[in-house]
Protein backbone atom coordinates (compact mmCIF):
# COMPACT_ATOMS: atom_id res chain seq x y z
CA UNK A 1 0.00 0.00 0.00
CA UNK A 2 2.74 2.38 0.75
CA UNK A 3 4.28 1.78 -2.38
CA UNK A 4 0.62 2.43 -4.22
CA UNK A 5 0.54 6.01 -2.66
CA UNK A 6 3.95 7.19 -4.20
CA UNK A 7 2.58 10.12 -6.10
CA UNK A 8 2.79 10.01 -9.78
CA UNK A 9 2.89 12.59 -12.35
CA UNK A 10 -0.38 14.13 -14.16
CA UNK A 11 0.46 12.83 -17.11
CA UNK A 12 1.29 9.26 -15.68
CA UNK A 13 -2.14 9.39 -14.29
CA UNK A 14 -3.95 10.11 -17.08
CA UNK A 15 -2.62 7.67 -19.26
CA UNK A 16 -3.29 4.95 -16.43
CA UNK A 17 -6.93 6.21 -17.15
CA UNK A 18 -7.01 5.67 -21.04
CA UNK A 19 -5.64 2.95 -20.65
CA UNK A 20 -8.57 1.22 -19.18
CA UNK A 21 -11.31 3.06 -20.25
CA UNK A 22 -12.97 0.78 -23.05
CA UNK A 23 -15.09 2.93 -25.84
CA UNK A 24 -18.25 2.46 -25.19
CA UNK A 25 -20.85 0.99 -27.60
CA UNK A 26 -22.93 3.09 -30.06
CA UNK A 27 -26.37 3.92 -30.94
CA UNK A 28 -28.17 5.33 -34.09
CA UNK A 29 -29.80 8.64 -33.08
CA UNK A 30 -31.89 10.70 -35.57
CA UNK A 31 -30.54 14.48 -36.35
CA UNK A 32 -32.97 16.30 -34.07
CA UNK A 33 -31.04 14.35 -31.29
CA UNK A 34 -27.55 14.19 -32.01
CA UNK A 35 -26.08 17.56 -31.52
CA UNK A 36 -23.13 17.66 -29.40
CA UNK A 37 -22.71 13.84 -29.48
CA UNK A 38 -19.31 11.83 -31.14
CA UNK A 39 -20.11 10.56 -34.43
CA UNK A 40 -19.13 6.53 -34.40
CA UNK A 41 -18.51 6.41 -38.22
CA UNK A 42 -17.08 8.35 -40.69
CA UNK A 43 -19.40 10.35 -42.96
CA UNK A 44 -18.72 10.58 -47.32
CA UNK A 45 -19.86 12.36 -49.76
CA UNK A 46 -22.35 10.52 -51.59
CA UNK A 47 -23.35 13.28 -54.28
CA UNK A 48 -21.44 16.29 -55.73
CA UNK A 49 -22.02 19.91 -53.87
CA UNK A 50 -23.63 21.33 -55.97
CA UNK A 51 -24.91 18.69 -57.96
CA UNK A 52 -24.95 21.14 -61.49
CA UNK A 53 -24.07 24.27 -62.77
CA UNK A 54 -25.72 26.47 -60.57
CA UNK A 55 -26.30 30.20 -60.67
CA UNK A 56 -24.34 32.25 -57.92
CA UNK A 57 -26.77 35.65 -57.86
CA UNK A 58 -29.80 36.56 -59.47
CA UNK A 59 -29.48 37.41 -62.91
CA UNK A 60 -29.73 36.41 -66.58
CA UNK A 61 -27.93 33.19 -68.17
CA UNK A 62 -26.20 34.17 -71.26
CA UNK A 63 -23.79 33.27 -73.72
CA UNK A 64 -20.41 35.17 -72.72
CA UNK A 65 -19.44 35.23 -76.71
CA UNK A 66 -22.25 37.04 -77.45
CA UNK A 67 -21.41 40.25 -74.87
CA UNK A 68 -17.27 40.06 -75.60
CA UNK A 69 -17.47 43.41 -77.44
CA UNK A 70 -20.13 45.19 -75.00
CA UNK A 71 -19.21 48.05 -73.80
CA UNK A 72 -21.06 51.70 -72.62
CA UNK A 73 -21.02 53.18 -76.20
CA UNK A 74 -22.08 49.66 -77.35
CA UNK A 75 -24.45 47.90 -75.07
CA UNK A 76 -25.31 44.40 -76.55
CA UNK A 77 -29.14 43.49 -76.78
CA UNK A 78 -30.57 40.12 -75.58
CA UNK A 79 -34.15 38.87 -75.91
CA UNK A 80 -34.95 37.22 -72.89
CA UNK A 81 -36.73 34.41 -73.53
CA UNK A 82 -38.44 32.46 -69.81
CA UNK A 83 -37.52 32.85 -66.36
CA UNK A 84 -36.34 29.75 -64.12
CA UNK A 85 -37.15 29.92 -60.16
CA UNK A 86 -35.04 27.84 -58.01
CA UNK A 87 -36.68 24.86 -58.34
CA UNK A 88 -36.99 24.66 -61.82
CA UNK A 89 -34.67 23.82 -64.65
CA UNK A 90 -35.04 25.22 -68.57
CA UNK A 91 -34.65 21.92 -70.82
CA UNK A 92 -33.89 23.94 -74.35
CA UNK A 93 -30.33 24.92 -75.69
CA UNK A 94 -29.76 28.52 -75.08
CA UNK A 95 -29.36 29.73 -78.48
CA UNK A 96 -26.91 33.11 -79.70
CA UNK A 97 -28.85 36.48 -78.50
CA UNK A 98 -31.09 34.85 -75.89
CA UNK A 99 -30.85 35.46 -72.07
CA UNK A 100 -32.48 33.32 -69.75
CA UNK A 101 -33.62 35.10 -66.29
CA UNK A 102 -32.34 33.26 -63.12
CA UNK A 103 -32.33 32.97 -59.51
CA UNK A 104 -29.60 32.09 -56.91
CA UNK A 105 -28.99 28.58 -56.94
CA UNK A 106 -30.92 27.30 -59.99
CA UNK A 107 -29.44 25.12 -62.52
CA UNK A 108 -27.69 27.03 -65.67
CA UNK A 109 -29.18 26.16 -68.59
CA UNK A 110 -27.51 24.37 -71.42
CA UNK A 111 -25.67 26.71 -73.58
CA UNK A 112 -25.46 29.69 -71.26
CA UNK A 113 -21.72 29.84 -69.51
CA UNK A 114 -21.82 33.27 -67.34
CA UNK A 115 -24.54 35.16 -65.36
CA UNK A 116 -24.75 38.25 -65.74
CA UNK A 117 -26.31 39.98 -61.92
CA UNK A 118 -29.86 42.17 -62.26
CA UNK A 119 -27.34 45.53 -61.23
CA UNK A 120 -25.55 45.02 -64.61
CA UNK A 121 -28.14 45.10 -67.01
CA UNK A 122 -30.10 47.79 -68.12
CA UNK A 123 -33.93 47.51 -69.62
CA UNK A 124 -33.77 46.94 -73.76
CA UNK A 125 -36.30 48.97 -75.38
CA UNK A 126 -38.59 46.31 -74.99
CA UNK A 127 -40.40 44.70 -72.42
CA UNK A 128 -38.76 41.25 -73.10
CA UNK A 129 -35.30 42.62 -73.95
CA UNK A 130 -31.91 43.70 -72.16
CA UNK A 131 -28.92 46.06 -72.44
CA UNK A 132 -25.40 44.91 -71.55
CA UNK A 133 -22.64 46.83 -71.18
CA UNK A 134 -19.79 45.22 -70.16
CA UNK A 135 -18.48 41.57 -71.14
CA UNK A 136 -18.32 38.49 -68.65
CA UNK A 137 -16.05 36.19 -68.94
CA UNK A 138 -17.33 32.32 -69.25
CA UNK A 139 -18.11 30.72 -65.79
CA UNK A 140 -18.19 34.02 -64.07
CA UNK A 141 -21.21 34.25 -61.33
CA UNK A 142 -21.29 30.14 -62.09
CA UNK A 143 -20.66 27.32 -59.52
CA UNK A 144 -19.76 24.58 -60.95
CA UNK A 145 -20.39 20.94 -60.61
CA UNK A 146 -18.47 19.41 -57.34
CA UNK A 147 -16.72 22.82 -56.51
CA UNK A 148 -17.91 22.83 -52.90
CA UNK A 149 -17.65 18.93 -52.17
CA UNK A 150 -17.07 16.00 -54.71
CA UNK A 151 -18.37 12.87 -54.09
CA UNK A 152 -16.54 10.42 -52.06
CA UNK A 153 -14.74 13.24 -49.87
CA UNK A 154 -14.54 12.48 -46.34
CA UNK A 155 -16.69 14.88 -44.48
CA UNK A 156 -16.90 13.95 -40.77
CA UNK A 157 -14.45 12.12 -39.13
CA UNK A 158 -15.02 8.83 -36.86
CA UNK A 159 -14.57 10.28 -33.19
CA UNK A 160 -15.46 14.07 -34.45
CA UNK A 161 -18.62 16.13 -32.18
CA UNK A 162 -21.49 16.80 -34.13
CA UNK A 163 -21.80 20.62 -34.13
CA UNK A 164 -24.49 22.55 -35.71
CA UNK A 165 -22.19 22.99 -39.20
CA UNK A 166 -21.98 19.47 -38.98
CA UNK A 167 -25.49 18.35 -38.68
CA UNK A 168 -26.25 20.56 -41.74
CA UNK A 169 -23.65 18.48 -43.76
CA UNK A 170 -25.56 15.68 -43.01
CA UNK A 171 -28.50 17.01 -44.12
CA UNK A 172 -27.36 18.20 -46.98
CA UNK A 173 -26.14 14.43 -47.76
CA UNK A 174 -29.95 12.71 -46.87
CA UNK A 175 -28.82 11.33 -43.80
CA UNK A 176 -31.79 10.72 -41.50
CA UNK A 177 -29.95 9.21 -38.52
CA UNK A 178 -26.14 8.76 -37.66
CA UNK A 179 -24.63 6.13 -35.45
CA UNK A 180 -22.81 8.11 -32.24
CA UNK A 181 -20.87 6.43 -29.37
CA UNK A 182 -23.45 6.26 -26.57
CA UNK A 183 -22.77 8.48 -23.09
CA UNK A 184 -21.55 7.47 -20.17
CA UNK A 185 -23.55 6.64 -16.77
CA UNK A 186 -21.64 8.11 -14.24
CA UNK A 187 -22.95 7.77 -10.40
CA UNK A 188 -22.17 10.22 -8.04
CA UNK A 189 -21.46 9.91 -4.02
CA UNK A 190 -20.56 12.20 -1.62
CA UNK A 191 -19.06 10.86 1.49
CA UNK A 192 -18.84 11.99 5.05
CA UNK A 193 -20.88 12.24 8.24
CA UNK A 194 -20.58 15.87 8.29
CA UNK A 195 -22.55 16.61 5.28
CA UNK A 196 -26.07 17.63 4.85
CA UNK A 197 -28.16 17.88 1.45
CA UNK A 198 -29.25 21.50 0.62
CA UNK A 199 -33.38 22.31 2.44
CA UNK A 200 -32.17 21.37 5.18
CA UNK A 201 -31.00 22.35 8.68
CA UNK A 202 -26.93 22.60 9.24
CA UNK A 203 -26.12 22.27 12.50
CA UNK A 204 -22.83 23.30 13.84
CA UNK A 205 -19.90 21.71 12.35
CA UNK A 206 -22.18 20.00 9.55
CA UNK A 207 -21.00 20.80 6.19
CA UNK A 208 -23.40 21.57 3.15
CA UNK A 209 -23.00 19.13 0.57
CA UNK A 210 -21.89 21.10 -2.68
CA UNK A 211 -19.37 18.97 -4.11
CA UNK A 212 -22.19 16.44 -5.43
CA UNK A 213 -24.00 18.96 -6.88
CA UNK A 214 -20.71 20.78 -8.76
CA UNK A 215 -20.10 17.13 -9.76
CA UNK A 216 -23.68 16.53 -11.49
CA UNK A 217 -22.99 19.93 -13.55
CA UNK A 218 -19.75 19.11 -14.45
CA UNK A 219 -20.24 15.67 -15.92
CA UNK A 220 -23.95 16.94 -17.59
CA UNK A 221 -21.00 19.77 -19.24
CA UNK A 222 -18.96 16.93 -20.09
CA UNK A 223 -21.70 15.05 -22.51
CA UNK A 224 -22.24 12.81 -19.83
CA UNK A 225 -25.11 11.40 -17.37
CA UNK A 226 -24.99 11.77 -14.09
CA UNK A 227 -26.74 9.55 -11.63
CA UNK A 228 -26.71 10.74 -8.25
CA UNK A 229 -27.01 8.14 -4.96
CA UNK A 230 -26.88 10.56 -2.33
CA UNK A 231 -24.82 10.99 0.68
CA UNK A 232 -22.59 7.97 2.35
CA UNK A 233 -21.59 7.60 5.69
CA UNK A 234 -18.46 7.44 6.70
CA UNK A 235 -18.33 3.79 7.34
CA UNK A 236 -17.76 0.57 5.09
CA UNK A 237 -21.06 -1.10 5.85
CA UNK A 238 -22.22 2.27 3.92
CA UNK A 239 -19.67 2.10 1.23
CA UNK A 240 -19.37 -1.34 -0.45
CA UNK A 241 -23.36 -1.96 -1.11
CA UNK A 242 -23.66 1.22 -2.32
CA UNK A 243 -20.76 1.28 -4.49
CA UNK A 244 -21.64 -2.26 -5.81
CA UNK A 245 -25.46 -0.88 -6.52
CA UNK A 246 -23.52 1.78 -9.01
CA UNK A 247 -21.20 -0.21 -10.35
CA UNK A 248 -24.25 -2.92 -11.48
CA UNK A 249 -26.34 0.27 -13.56
CA UNK A 250 -23.02 2.96 -14.22
CA UNK A 251 -19.63 2.72 -16.41
CA UNK A 252 -18.10 4.75 -13.93
CA UNK A 253 -18.61 5.58 -10.26
CA UNK A 254 -17.46 9.03 -8.87
CA UNK A 255 -16.99 9.91 -4.96
CA UNK A 256 -15.95 12.71 -3.61
CA UNK A 257 -14.73 12.65 -0.13
CA UNK A 258 -13.09 9.91 2.19
CA UNK A 259 -9.76 10.12 0.39
CA UNK A 260 -7.59 11.93 2.86
CA UNK A 261 -4.46 10.19 3.97
CA UNK A 262 -5.44 9.80 7.54
CA UNK A 263 -8.23 7.08 9.30
CA UNK A 264 -10.62 8.03 7.34
CA UNK A 265 -9.54 6.98 4.44
CA UNK A 266 -12.87 4.95 3.46
CA UNK A 267 -12.90 5.37 -0.65
CA UNK A 268 -9.62 3.05 -1.02
CA UNK A 269 -10.63 0.58 1.27
CA UNK A 270 -13.79 -0.01 -0.38
CA UNK A 271 -12.01 -0.03 -3.61
CA UNK A 272 -10.14 -2.85 -2.17
CA UNK A 273 -13.04 -4.58 -0.91
CA UNK A 274 -14.70 -4.62 -4.29
CA UNK A 275 -11.97 -6.31 -5.58
CA UNK A 276 -10.66 -3.20 -7.35
CA UNK A 277 -7.21 -2.56 -8.67
CA UNK A 278 -5.50 0.34 -7.46
CA UNK A 279 -4.16 2.84 -10.48
CA UNK A 280 -2.95 5.52 -8.40
CA UNK A 281 -3.59 7.28 -4.76
CA UNK A 282 -1.61 10.11 -4.94
CA UNK A 283 -0.54 12.75 -7.57
CA UNK A 284 2.36 15.01 -8.20
CA UNK A 285 -0.12 18.25 -8.04
CA UNK A 286 -2.10 21.00 -5.76
CA UNK A 287 -4.83 21.05 -5.59
CA UNK A 288 -6.53 16.95 -5.48
CA UNK A 289 -3.05 15.56 -4.61
CA UNK A 290 -5.27 12.63 -3.18
CA UNK A 291 -7.15 11.98 -6.24
CA UNK A 292 -7.55 8.42 -6.73
CA UNK A 293 -8.98 5.80 -9.21
CA UNK A 294 -9.15 2.04 -9.20
CA UNK A 295 -10.97 0.02 -12.05
CA UNK A 296 -12.90 -3.19 -11.80
CA UNK A 297 -14.22 -5.05 -14.94
CA UNK A 298 -13.34 -2.01 -17.12
CA UNK A 299 -15.28 0.63 -14.65
CA UNK A 300 -12.93 3.15 -12.95
CA UNK A 301 -14.20 4.38 -9.83
CA UNK A 302 -12.96 7.95 -9.24
CA UNK A 303 -12.30 8.99 -5.62
CA UNK A 304 -12.12 12.75 -5.37
CA UNK A 305 -11.17 15.28 -2.66
CA UNK A 306 -13.72 16.45 -0.55
CA UNK A 307 -11.97 19.89 -0.62
CA UNK A 308 -14.57 22.00 -3.09
CA UNK A 309 -11.80 22.84 -5.44
CA UNK A 310 -9.70 19.63 -5.45
CA UNK A 311 -12.80 18.13 -6.03
CA UNK A 312 -13.32 20.37 -9.51
CA UNK A 313 -9.44 20.23 -10.34
CA UNK A 314 -9.68 16.47 -10.45
CA UNK A 315 -13.17 15.87 -12.21
CA UNK A 316 -11.84 18.79 -14.73
CA UNK A 317 -8.86 16.46 -15.42
CA UNK A 318 -9.25 13.08 -15.03
CA UNK A 319 -13.35 12.71 -15.21
CA UNK A 320 -13.23 14.61 -18.60
CA UNK A 321 -10.15 12.24 -19.37
CA UNK A 322 -12.29 8.95 -19.21
CA UNK A 323 -15.55 10.63 -20.28
CA UNK A 324 -13.82 11.71 -23.60
CA UNK A 325 -12.50 8.17 -24.13
CA UNK A 326 -15.28 6.37 -23.30
CA UNK A 327 -17.20 8.47 -25.93
CA UNK A 328 -14.84 7.70 -28.52
CA UNK A 329 -13.58 10.83 -28.98
CA UNK A 330 -10.64 11.62 -31.40
CA UNK A 331 -8.88 14.08 -29.31
CA UNK A 332 -8.70 12.80 -25.39
CA UNK A 333 -6.72 14.86 -23.63
CA UNK A 334 -7.14 18.26 -22.00
CA UNK A 335 -7.31 20.86 -24.72
CA UNK A 336 -4.90 23.91 -23.72
CA UNK A 337 -3.48 26.89 -25.17
CA UNK A 338 -1.08 30.24 -23.76
CA UNK A 339 -2.57 33.15 -22.30
CA UNK A 340 -0.85 36.43 -20.96
CA UNK A 341 -0.95 36.66 -16.66
CA UNK A 342 -2.85 39.83 -15.67
CA UNK A 343 -1.37 39.70 -12.40
CA UNK A 344 1.33 38.17 -9.79
CA UNK A 345 1.17 34.78 -9.15
CA UNK A 346 3.61 34.32 -6.81
CA UNK A 347 3.30 31.34 -4.59
CA UNK A 348 5.82 28.85 -4.75
CA UNK A 349 5.26 25.08 -6.69
CA UNK A 350 6.85 22.77 -5.72
CA UNK A 351 4.32 20.34 -8.14
CA UNK A 352 1.87 21.34 -10.82
CA UNK A 353 -0.23 23.88 -10.10
CA UNK A 354 -3.96 24.17 -11.49
CA UNK A 355 -5.09 26.95 -10.84
CA UNK A 356 -9.11 28.10 -10.54
CA UNK A 357 -8.67 31.16 -13.43
CA UNK A 358 -11.01 33.70 -15.52
CA UNK A 359 -9.56 34.27 -19.19
CA UNK A 360 -10.90 36.81 -21.51
CA UNK A 361 -10.27 37.69 -25.03
CA UNK A 362 -8.88 41.34 -25.67
CA UNK A 363 -8.65 42.36 -29.09
CA UNK A 364 -5.98 39.60 -29.87
CA UNK A 365 -4.88 38.54 -26.99
CA UNK A 366 -5.92 36.18 -24.19
CA UNK A 367 -5.12 37.26 -20.73
CA UNK A 368 -6.13 35.06 -17.45
CA UNK A 369 -5.79 35.63 -13.61
CA UNK A 370 -6.68 33.56 -10.70
CA UNK A 371 -10.42 34.04 -9.94
CA UNK A 372 -10.06 33.54 -5.94
CA UNK A 373 -7.65 32.62 -3.32
CA UNK A 374 -5.76 29.62 -4.52
CA UNK A 375 -6.67 26.57 -1.47
CA UNK A 376 -8.65 23.99 -2.05
CA UNK A 377 -10.57 24.42 0.83
CA UNK A 378 -12.08 27.67 -0.44
CA UNK A 379 -15.32 27.70 -2.60
CA UNK A 380 -15.11 31.26 -3.93
CA UNK A 381 -12.66 30.80 -6.44
CA UNK A 382 -14.52 28.80 -8.37
CA UNK A 383 -17.66 31.75 -9.46
CA UNK A 384 -15.52 33.01 -11.89
CA UNK A 385 -13.51 30.08 -13.26
CA UNK A 386 -13.63 29.28 -16.76
CA UNK A 387 -10.43 27.82 -16.98
CA UNK A 388 -7.61 26.39 -15.07
CA UNK A 389 -4.15 27.81 -15.19
CA UNK A 390 -1.23 24.76 -15.44
CA UNK A 391 1.60 26.62 -13.63
CA UNK A 392 4.82 23.97 -13.63
CA UNK A 393 6.42 21.92 -10.75
CA UNK A 394 9.38 23.54 -9.54
CA UNK A 395 8.57 27.46 -10.13
CA UNK A 396 9.02 29.78 -7.46
CA UNK A 397 5.88 32.53 -8.78
CA UNK A 398 5.08 34.21 -11.77
CA UNK A 399 4.55 37.94 -12.34
CA UNK A 400 2.22 39.92 -14.47
CA UNK A 401 2.92 39.34 -17.98
CA UNK A 402 4.11 35.90 -17.97
CA UNK A 403 3.33 33.60 -20.41
CA UNK A 404 1.44 30.55 -19.40
CA UNK A 405 -0.56 27.83 -20.04
CA UNK A 406 -4.68 27.30 -19.14
CA UNK A 407 -7.01 24.10 -19.94
CA UNK A 408 -10.33 26.12 -21.47
CA UNK A 409 -13.07 24.68 -19.11
CA UNK A 410 -15.89 25.51 -22.39
CA UNK A 411 -14.18 24.05 -24.80
CA UNK A 412 -15.95 21.07 -25.64
CA UNK A 413 -13.16 19.78 -27.74
CA UNK A 414 -10.35 18.19 -26.65
CA UNK A 415 -6.42 17.75 -27.38
CA UNK A 416 -4.48 14.72 -29.52
CA UNK A 417 -1.31 15.33 -27.05
CA UNK A 418 -0.54 16.37 -23.56
CA UNK A 419 0.62 19.71 -22.34
CA UNK A 420 4.39 19.36 -21.62
CA UNK A 421 3.44 20.85 -18.05
CA UNK A 422 1.94 17.62 -17.30
CA UNK A 423 5.19 16.20 -17.14
CA UNK A 424 7.03 18.43 -14.55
Amino acid sequence: MKEARKPIRVDQAIEKIIEHVQTGETEIVDLFNCTNRIIAEDVYANYNIPPYRRSGYDGFAIRSEDIASASVDHPILLRVISTIAAEEQYAKLLQSGEAVRIMTGSKVPNGADAVVMFEAVKPGPQPDEILITKPHQSGANISREGEDIKTGTLLISKGERLTAGKVAILATFNYQKVSVFKRPRIGIFASGNELVEPGNEKSDGMIMNSNAYMLIQQIKHLGAEPIYFGILKDALDFYLPAMEDALQTCDFVVSTGGVSMGDYDYTLLAHQKLGAELLFHKISMRPGSVTSASVRQNKILFGLSGNPSACFVGAEIYVRTAIRKFMGCKAVYPSYFQAILAEDFLKMNPYTRFVRAKYEIRGQQVFVRPSGKDQSSMIHSLLETNALMILPGGTKGFQSGDVVQIIPLDCTEGSDSFCQLFKS
